[in-house]
């Protein structure tokens, strides 16, 4: 099991894509997304909960930049940090 965490902040410009990639280009991939979200101003929020139920959400009141990840949330295995413009990437998760 991989866990993916993506730390965004008005991302909307780039989120929809990189989920996108990371759901198409791993389909037979066990893995889940963390999302910690720190306080974004713009449609961040709404874009990432049209996803499906793979993505954790975590959203902070305030922008506490990379202090807010919390390892814990995920399952046992890997963890792999994304940044929110890195998409079109082919099975990383496998």
């Amino acid at each position: 099991m991989v866990s993916i965490i993506i730390l965004t902040y008005n991302s909307a410009r780039h989120i929809k894509n990189l989920l996108d990639s990371i759901i198409r280009f791993n389909k037979n991939s066990e893995y889940e997304i963390i999302i910690v979200d720190n306080n974004s101003k713009d449609d961040t929020v709404k874009l990432v909960s049209s996803f499906n139920s793979r993505i954790k959400f975590v959203e902070n009141k305030e922008n506490v930049g990379s202090q807010s990840i919390n390892i814990e949330r995920g399952r046992p295995g890997e963890i792999r940090f994304v940044y929110k413009s890195r998409y079109g990437m082919e099975e990383w998760c496998g």
